[in-house]
């Protein structure tokens, strides 16, 4: 079993080599809405590379604030993951339309990713 966990700046600065004998991957947050950056990715992503990490990268989706696309697109942008790094959509804002939403960001991502598919966490409820 891999062990992971979910990175953004409510973590502070991790120390990834101390980090890295913790866990197998991180998620790191990099983007949300349409147009914010995490306050730490640069940083968390960079120093996760560095310390060896298998790693992906997370959207917070505001769907009753904008389209899919749009937040797909801006997503994109900002992870522009390497070879073997993840994409993920984290939804867990209420919407009437969790699923019809979730898809067009996931194809649009899958789009813009060679067709590589992107993962969608969400909560229970």
């Amino acid at each position: 079993m891999l062990k992971g966990a979910d990175i953004s700046k409510w973590q502070n600065q991790v120390d990834f080599d101390k980090f890295k004998t913790a866990v197998d991957f991180v998620v790191i947050r990099s983007s949300y809405n349409d147009g914010g950056l995490d306050g730490q990715f640069v940083r968390n992503r960079d120093e996760a590379r560095k310390a060896g990490l298998l790693i992906g990268f997370y959207h917070y989706s505001y769907p009753t604030a904008n389209d899919p696309e749009i937040e797909a697109d801006w997503f994109c942008k900002v992870a522009a993951p390497q070879s073997g790094e993840i994409m993920c959509l984290d939804f867990e804002e209420q919407y009437p339309d969790p699923v019809g939403w979730s898809l067009k960001f996931l194809d649009r991502v899958a789009s813009k990713l060679n067709g590589h598919k992107p993962l969608i966490y969400l909560n229970q409820s």
